[in-house]
């Protein structure tokens, strides 16, 4: 099935699929492979709580755990987007020799992105057993079980305000 909807894709772009440039993939590399042992380290401690949850605790707790750290979550991806886009600019401007410009720039969109993030995350602590719960037509299911609802109500809170940290 995925090959038959990626095969217009493919016919589509069939010129360009071999066609690359060796230097520009080595560049490439050269920028990206550097990055790699912060990225795989990263992962290994956001994953790793959940191996000492399985040990010390009950197995059903690293369920519940799971599904209360994906509704924390959702401020980790707004925090992201926010790094993600704002360190480009950033160097752009020290490229450019307007780092203090930058900076100015940095602390009043600072500002306004921590008034953004906290007001977000009061938003989903107030609601995040309904969006939990709400029904997905489609998958004939919602976000989170109904059994693992109640227990999350100590572990979201936590992790909303651990991320809402990481982003200041």
């Amino acid at each position: 099935i995925q090959f038959i909807l990626l095969l217009p894709s493919l016919l589509y772009c069939r010129k360009n699929i071999f066609n690359f440039q060796i230097k520009l993939l080595y560049q490439m590399l050269k920028f990206g492979i550097p990055f790699l042992p912060a990225a795989l380290l990263l992962l290994i401690i956001e994953l790793s709580d959940r191996f000492f949850i399985h040990h010390l605790l009950p197995a059903g707790d690293v369920l519940t755990y799971s599904a209360g750290y994906k509704v924390g979550a959702i401020i980790l991806i707004i925090v992201n987007a926010f790094n993600q886009n704002w360190q480009p600019y950033l160097n752009k401007q020290a490229g450019k020799n307007k780092i203090q410009h930058a900076i100015n720039n940095f602390q009043k969109i600072g500002n306004v992105f921590i008034v953004f993030l906290i007001t977000v995350a009061s938003v989903l602590f107030l609601f995040w057993e309904e969006l939990a719960s709400l029904h997905i037509p489609f998958l004939q299911t919602s976000l989170i079980h109904s059994n693992y609802i109640q227990p999350n109500a100590e572990i979201v809170p936590i992790v909303m305000c651990a991320y809402i940290l990481y982003g200041v």
